[in-house]
């Protein structure tokens, strides 16, 4: 949560824990216990902590949201970090053998029978690999006995009963290389090689847990096993349960478990903690590569503070830091934006390794203008450096750090169990403490008491030491290392900069939009309120308590991509990523920012197929705030003038994006060859030119300013409270009478009735990634095709399940094969769309593969098993969606033009219920048996299809 973070190692721990038997229950408490502010930071005493006398800790507490939910973590207190040079990527490799088979769960077993409880892979069913651990992750829709039962025998496995056969370890080899090959890209190379130029031989950056090629080809039964023994030990092992359980039944499920696992022989000797060298001076280094944006970074590196520090001195050093950091990064996002030296700029502090902490500067340069935002950066903090902050800037830092402590106390209550277990496993195996959020805020008040400019000044010549500073480069032309090291010294020499001044502080300029709109009709849907205004404004109200004190805000309005041409849509649809920092009328996006500061007032605007949507998701007690900011936005658009080196360098790295990654090549391919006059695929970047601020406005100040609206909210609020705000706001403003503004040139998808040849298209990311994509057509959908797109998403479940057994489970070439049904309303024909990432070499074997196992899947029809494996995952997850509140919103919005949107909220559940076994074969071989539209995607030249 955020207002963990904003403390950062606020309270670095060991857990507080019982005897090696059982611990004690925690004792209810209107309020936590006063702590010893001079020492450790209390745990929060809702939550139970505990060792069994084999040495597992384990912490579990009670939550109801989700009703009946319980989300099991457990983990092992070893990474890649710990691997030796021979075992690099063994950690990874053993937590995928856990999921192949086990002692309980022959192979193909596991998935199964989680899918039969409604448990979906990937979803409610995961395992990550990090540097310091290993966390398997179980979330189960109810608590039933069968359901811990599976989950706890599949844990228990997981501790001692892996299997390590020959084969199946050399069927999951070639998954992890597909893996491997899947999570690289061209960010990632860059930043593992300016990690190793940064931390010049720390264990951290050497360390990544996918591991290397060398090691994971060579690995056997032998070594895998050697590893899961010296490392899975309860001793090494943690686990928390966060759900809708007493705590004693928790407790009581860990100890029947895993009281008889025990471990043999003493604990492993663990890597020694590196550190960076401090003494190491200035330095630098360039990264020339025109897939990469234009960054600049300037970074100090100091030894990484002990987990288990937690004091007064500590507490306050860690918030001085965020502090100052924080200053810096307004005074960088302020002089991007008035004086043009970069496009942006940022300051920031990362302390996730064990062995560094780095406190970086950071900003985009104009084309061009690397020496002028490296002045710019170094300006701003010799400023600070030498003043000081004001006591203006002081003080909005600490209310922005108060916001977020603040939002945790108001929504600690209704957290979700599944980010409620996997903060508590952190803090197991981090060793800090899980403190209730009032501790929290109280704790911060104490670590920034009396706190003055010269603190600051303290902590920033404290925090910007070590070694360094470090400086690097990367982009289309990026200056040499010499160029890079003589300008910082020649910056170095510059005169002082002058002393800071405080800008004014604006007040915000849409606080009353007039006399507030009055209701002319409130009728009761069946799940909602809704209310029209005499203006024509129509309100949707769903008051909640899912989440405690927030809420889901939906604004619909226009006709979406029917009203823009369709050699504007890809323009169109990057101008809307630029609509808040347009700004306003009567303020910049910046002063909006200012005014309105420590409010968190973003939001998104999307253009869909039939209509523009503007969604936040705001605290109930800013929503007065968040309302007036989006009813400004439609009423009073700025579209202030951009920097033109913003605007280039949105639209140039959505284009490396798209260029770099095959799987997005090959879905633009489907529309560029078969609806080229739709707009739907990117446009040549030299035919869509630049983006200005003009064109923003014209693509997006008409339907944003004249069409009616449809506000829909739902959270933590009455009925009375949303009329009253949004008839201050949105029912204030004038009238707007509806107008057709509909195109006739709209032209939708429409895919030919025989495929033609496999088209063979190339990328420009990493070298070893290709793509394989299969599209099969299916219907133009609509409100009446809703049971048929029920049949389709189930058989894209079914097929997802197929070519996972098939090319990664039996062959390994292939990481996570996917199949996703689309189908929008009344607009673009649907697809079932597979897409396989693989190695190039392997993309023809795939293809042919995939085939097969399609036509089987058309000539035979699925099992009934098979149905069920992915009927079940799919209840469960409208289960789970009918409790909050973004779900709720998506649906409600907009749903007076669109009445099946809400009512799909009951319909599709019950229709994925009534499916039968017949109907989805009968869909498998009408949609599955014509021979699919075929994307091979491999690295190469850029090339049209």
């Amino acid at each position: 949560m955020v207002w963990k973070a904003v403390f950062g190692a606020l309270a670095a721990i060991s857990v507080v824990v019982a005897s090696p038997a059982v611990a004690a229950p925690a004792a209810a408490a209107e309020a936590p216990a006063a702590p010893d502010w001079a020492g450790r930071t209390p745990t929060d005493p809702n939550l139970r902590t505990g060792v069994l006398p084999n040495g597992l800790r384990y912490a579990v507490m009670r939550s109801a949201t989700p009703k009946g939910a319980v989300s099991i973590r457990f983990a092992i207190d070893v990474g890649s970090y710990e691997e030796t040079e021979a075992e690099r990527g063994l950690a990874h490799f053993v937590e995928h053998m856990a999921f192949r088979a086990t002692t309980h769960f022959p192979e193909g077993r596991l998935e199964q029978q989680l899918a039969e409880i409604g448990v979906g892979a990937g979803r409610d069913h995961n395992a990550f690999t990090g540097l310091y651990s290993t966390l398997y992750v179980i979330d189960l829709p109810d608590g039933g006995r069968d359901h811990l039962d599976l989950a706890f025998r599949w844990l228990r496995d997981v501790a001692e009963g892996v299997v390590f056969d020959p084969v199946a370890v050399d069927h999951e080899r070639g998954v992890i290389l597909a893996e491997k090959e899947a999570r690289g890209s061209n960010d990632q190379t860059a930043e593992d090689r300016i990690g190793a130029f940064q931390a010049q031989g720390l264990r951290s950056q050497a360390r990544a847990p996918i591991g290397l090629e060398s090691v994971l080809r060579s690995a056997g039964p032998q070594e895998l096993r050697r590893f899961h023994a010296r490392w899975y030990r309860p001793d090494t092992a943690v686990i928390a349960i966060a759900g809708d359980l007493p705590t004693e039944a928790m407790e009581t499920w860990i100890r029947t478990a895993f009281s008889t696992w025990t471990a043999e022989g003493p604990p492993p000797v663990r890597a020694v903690r590196g550190a960076p060298d401090v003494r190491r001076g200035l330095d630098a280094m360039s990264l020339e590569d025109a897939r990469l944006d234009d960054r600049l970074r300037i970074c100090r590196l100091q030894p990484a503070e002990p987990l288990d520090r937690d004091d007064a001195e500590h507490r306050r050093r860690v918030a001085l830091r965020n502090l100052w950091l924080d200053i810096l990064d307004q005074r960088l996002l302020t002089r991007a934006d008035r004086d043009g030296e970069m496009v942006d700029g940022m300051a920031w502090t990362e302390a996730e390794d064990r062995d560094l902490r780095r406190v970086c500067l950071q900003a985009a340069p104009n084309p061009g203008g690397w020496e002028p935002a490296l002045i710019a950066l170094q300006s701003e903090l010799r400023r600070l450096r030498r003043d000081g902050p004001t006591e203006a800037e002081m003080e909005a830092a600490l209310e922005r750090a108060r916001a977020d402590l603040r939002g945790g106390v108001s929504t600690v209550e209704t957290q979700p169990t599944t980010d409620l277990a996997d903060e508590i496993v952190q803090s197991l195996l981090d060793r800090t403490p899980f403190a209730d959020p009032r501790v929290l805020m109280s704790a911060y008040g104490r670590a920034v008491e009396d706190l003055t400019p010269a603190d600051l000044r303290e902590a920033i010549a404290r925090d910007w030491a070590g070694a360094g500073p470090l400086i690097d480069a990367l982009g289309t032309a990026p200056p040499s290392r010499t160029a890079l090291l003589a300008a910082w010294t020649a910056a170095e020499a510059e005169a002082e900069p002058p002393a800071y001044v405080d800008p004014p502080r604006p007040k915000w300029a849409y606080a009353d939009f007039g006399e507030p709109g009055r209701v002319a009709r409130r009728e009761a849907q069946p799940d909602f309120v809704r209310i029209t205004f005499r203006n024509g404004v129509v309100l949707n109200v769903k008051s909640t308590s899912f989440a405690k004190e927030t809420a889901e805000v939906r604004v619909v309005l226009g006709d979406g991509r029917l009203e823009i041409a369709p050699a504007d849509l890809y323009r169109a649809r990057l101008a809307a990523s630029l609509l808040r920092t347009g700004g306003l009328g009567r303020q910049s996006w910046r002063e909006t920012d200012m005014a309105l500061a420590p409010i968190d007032w973003d939001f998104n605007l999307w253009i869909g197929d039939r209509a523009f949507t503007l969604a936040a998701a705001p605290m109930t007690s800013n929503l007065l705030l968040q309302l007036q900011v989006l009813a400004a936005y439609v009423s009073d658009p700025g579209f202030r003038p951009q920097p033109a080196a913003r605007l280039k360098s949105v639209v140039d790295q959505s284009y490396r994006d798209l260029g770099g990654d095959p799987g997005v090549v090959a879905a633009s391919a489907v529309y560029q060859v078969f609806a080229p006059d739709s707009g739907q695929a990117p446009p040549p970047r030299e035919t869509l030119g630049t983006l200005s601020s003009a064109d923003i406005d014209r693509l997006l100040r008409a339907p944003l300013t004249t069409s009616p609206m449809e506000v829909t909210i739902v959270g933590d609020l009455d009925e009375k409270t949303a009329i009253d705000l949004v008839a201050r706001t949105f029912g204030a403003l004038p009238p707007r009478k509806p107008a057709n503004r509909q195109r006739t040139d709209i032209a939708f998808l429409a895919l030919p009735d025989q495929a033609p040849a496999p088209l063979r298209l190339s990328h420009q990311g990493p070298a070893d990634k290709a793509m394989v994509s299969l599209t099969w057509p299916l219907f133009r959908a609509g409100p009446k095709t809703r049971r048929e797109e029920i049949v389709a998403e189930l058989l894209a479940d079914i097929l997802t399940d197929a070519l996972t057994r098939e090319v990664r489970d039996r062959q390994g070439r292939t990481y996570t094969p996917n199949v996703t049904a689309l189908t929008p309303d009344e607009a673009d024909q649907g697809l079932l769309q597979a897409q396989i990432e693989t190695y190039p070499a392997d993309a023809e074997r795939v293809r042919l593969d995939a085939l097969r196992v399609a036509a089987d899947l058309a000539r035979t029809g699925p099992s009934a098993a098979q149905l069920e494996a992915a009927r079940k995952p799919a209840l469960s997850g409208y289960a789970a969606a009918l409790q909050t509140n973004t779900a709720w919103a998506d649906r409600m919005a907009g749903s007076t033009r669109f009445p099946h949107r809400a009512e799909d909220l009951r319909l599709l559940p019950r229709l994925t219920a009534e499916v039968g076994l017949e109907e989805v074969r009968a869909a498998a071989a009408r949609w599955l048996s014509p021979q699919p539209i075929q994307v091979v995607v491999t690295p190469g030249p850029k090339e049209a299809p």
